[in-house]
Order: C-alpha cells, then sequence, then structure tokens
C-alpha cells in the first residue's frame, strides 16, 4: 500500500444525506460533524453534493431557501476518483475541475472517503515545499478588497460574482477584517437578517497573513496550526500584494512530480548502464 495514495490522506468518515432532506437540517448536520461538504447519496451511490459556497451562492438569490429539499440546491453530477490512485492525480482533478471536495469511491462506486486541498496539506511532508518559493511568487494577486462600511448582502454578491471563497476588508491597503464563505454560512443559518448589517458587525478581525518573503514551507505550517485556507501576502510596511489559498501552494505539486519522475529515470538509465557493462564483461 502506497503511502501517497488516496486510502491513506483521504478522510474516511464520509457524511451523507438523501436528497429528500430539508436544506436547513443538512446544513445543521455539516455544523454538527464540522465539515464543509456533505454528500446527496441515493441507494448508497453519490448523486450530488452540497457545500459552503451552495449556502452563500444561495442568499444572493433573496431570502435563503433553507426549507426546500436539498436536491434543489445541491451540485450535481459528483466528481469521483478511484482510491488507488496517489495525490499527484488526485491535485489534478481538483484543479481540472475547479473543485474543493473530491469524492472517493471503491469499486461499485460507493463513496469510501473525501480529499480536499486541506487532506492533501496536512498529509504533505515539509520536505514536499520548495524553500525557494516564496509567497509573493506563489500567491494569486486576483482578489477583492471591500470596505467596512458595505452590507453583508454586497459582500456575498462579491464573493460569488468573482469566485472567492473569502473577501478581505481593508483599511487604506491593509488588512482590517476577513470573511469566509464558512463563516457566512454559519451565519446565515443563525440570522437571515445579518444581510442588511455592514460587514464590519461580523467580520474577523483576526487577519491570517504572511510575509512577501515567507517559504511555501512556512506558508504551509501557518496554514495547518491556524486551521486557514487563506493567507493575506503582505509587504514590508504591511500593505496587502495579494492573497495565497491552499490551491496556490499545492501547485508546488506538479514540480516535485516532475523532479520525483527524473530522479526515477536517471536512476534506471544507470541500471541500464549497469547492466550493459555486465553484459558487455560475461560476453
Amino acid at each position: 500500500m502506497k503511502k501517497n495514495h488516496l486510502e491513506n490522506i483521504m478522510n474516511p468518515h464520509v457524511v451523507s444525506v438523501k436528497p429528500s432532506t430539508p436544506v436547513s437540517n443538512t446544513i445543521r448536520i455539516m455544523r454538527k460533524n464540522g465539515i464543509s461538504s456533505i454528500l446527496i447519496v441515493d441507494d448508497t451511490k453519490p448523486i450530488g453534493i452540497f457545500t459552503e459556497r451552495d449556502i452563500v451562492r444561495s442568499a444572493t438569490q433573496g431570502k435563503p431557501k433553507f426549507e426546500v429539499e436539498i436536491h434543489t440546491l445541491m451540485t450535481s453530477p459528483v466528481i469521483t476518483v478511484k482510491q488507488d490512485i496517489d495525490m499527484y492525480d488526485a491535485y489534478q482533478h481538483l484543479i481540472i475541475n475547479d473543485i474543493h471536495h473530491l469524492v472517493v469511491v471503491d469499486d461499485d462506486d460507493r463513496a469510501v472517503g473525501m480529499l480536499t486541498p486541506t487532506d492533501l496539506i496536512t498529509h504533505m511532508e515539509e520536505g514536499f515545499f520548495d524553500q525557494d518559493i516564496k509567497a509573493l511568487r506563489a500567491m494569486h494577486a486576483a482578489m477583492f478588497l471591500i470596505t467596512e462600511k458595505i452590507t453583508v448582502m454586497r459582500a456575498i454578491q462579491h464573493m460569488v460574482h468573482k469566485s472567492q471563497s473569502c473577501l478581505v476588508v481593508a483599511k487604506k491597503n491593509k488588512p482590517v477584517g476577513f470573511i469566509t464563505e464558512r463563516e457566512i454560512a454559519r451565519l446565515l443559518l443563525k440570522r437571515t437578517h445579518v444581510l442588511k448589517q455592514p460587514v464590519q458587525a461580523i467580520m474577523s478581525t483576526l487577519v491570517p497573513t504572511v510575509a512577501w518573503d515567507a517559504t511555501s514551507q512556512e506558508v504551509a505550517r501557518i496554514m495547518r496550526t491556524q486551521r486557514v485556507r487563506q493567507v493575506v501576502v503582505l509587504d514590508t510596511r504591511g500593505e496587502i500584494l495579494g492573497l495565497l489559498d491552499q490551491s496556490d501552494l499545492i501547485k508546488g505539486l506538479e514540480n516535485k512530480k516532475v523532479e520525483i519522475l527524473k530522479s526515477i529515470i536517471i536512476k534506471q538509465a544507470h541500471e541500464i548502464q549497469g547492466l550493459k557493462r555486465r553484459i558487455m564483461q560475461t560476453a
């Protein structure tokens, strides 16, 4: 059994509901289990998935539809992979399909696990991350800054329109607040009237940040210890340069995979040369 195969990395605790389950009950189950997604299963087979992003997206359509059946809001079909592939291939599926939750199934197409970028980073050894790659190079500059005065509804609309999993509240280009999909999803379930409040009332003032010259290894350590999916990259004056999320960080896996393949090829070439010499000596 290979160490990097999904069966050793995935979360085997699969939580699911039936298609007829009300959205409100589904969200409560997600909160109780501390998960960001839940499978919709029909006759043991996954037919859809519901995530925190779906909760946030539903809020832009007016009053959140918490009493409708979950099949009306789920994302379908579900992207699935077999459990015997390795984490490099799994990462490719996440990136190509632009998803953050990958369903792992057995030979009978029954869900046996779930994989997220958090799982990949948690199980990677520190040596996987290139010390030479700085946060400034790894980050993606595309981000949306908001002010603390705009309403929560307006912030959610920006988040959905820009396909952002978080928003940074800024003042004079310095971070003063942070809002994530998970926080908004929790708030929406508790109080729908929060949509009319200013962002300042619900934002977290504990903004996860890293210096522009932090290494990928250091960023990974911060994400693990602080249990965050994104960090804001700052310059020497504490001003915002961009955002770095888990997907940006694990893109370094591609380089690592190339290095591993090269080392295997070189090793095999040496072995072939050695075999040729032995054959010539005995000829």
